[in-house]
């Protein structure tokens, strides 16, 4: 579990190193990973994971309720081409 976290820490990264056109997910800062190109477009890229522990935690949101309200409100947000991502890290795969 120890090397798990470690990893985690190691990802992430300040969102004032992303560039200044980049969307971001606000209030999910500690859940930002890194930066992706997509389609041409960079975005930013989130644990998945964690932005669900921040929605349960900060929230007060049931796991189902951040579950929808992630895939509607957040993943379903018609920001442009450049939407957030989020990705699943390591051991959340083995847990689905």
């Amino acid at each position: 579990m120890r090397k798990y976290e470690d990893a985690r820490r190691v990802l992430r990264i300040r969102r004032e190193d992303l560039p200044a056109h980049v969307a971001v997910w606000e209030g999910h800062d500690d859940s930002l990973v890194g930066m992706a190109e997509i389609n041409g477009f960079e975005v930013a890229v989130y644990d998945e994971e964690q932005v669900l522990y921040t929605l349960v935690r900060r929230d007060g949101m049931t796991r189902q309720d951040a579950e929808e309200f992630l895939e509607h409100n957040m993943k379903g947000a018609k920001i442009g081409e450049a939407n957030p991502v989020s990705v699943l890290l390591g051991r959340d795969l083995v847990s689905r």
